[in-house]
């Protein structure tokens, strides 16, 4: 076996990142002036929005929530934004609301 997991591209993970890319640089190309102080992060993925967004803003934004609905996205999300792997992402709060 190869390691490579085919399933991985096909997950909402990986592709969610590329597309929060994609919006976050044609946001700073329409406005380079642009300077976000905080951000919500609704939703899953772990943190795909934060991660991509440092890209472009990682000077101006100051604070960044996470929230997850999901228990198990929740744990994986608090491992990775809480410097369990890098890069490290200072000021991210991770909430989670489950039923």
């Amino acid at each position: 076996s190869s390691g490579i997991n085919a399933e991985w591209p096909l997950r909402p993970g990986p592709n969610l990142y590329f597309i929060w890319n994609r919006m976050f640089s044609e946001l700073n190309a329409f406005d380079e002036d642009f300077s976000p102080q905080s951000m919500l992060d609704m939703g899953h993925n772990l943190g795909a929005a934060v991660w991509a967004v440092q890209e472009f803003y990682s000077e101006s934004i100051i604070d960044y929530v996470v929230h997850e609905h999901n228990r198990d996205e929740y744990d994986r999300t608090v491992k990775v934004l809480n410097n369990k792997y890098k890069p490290y992402i200072p000021n991210v709060t991770v909430k989670g609301s489950f039923s």
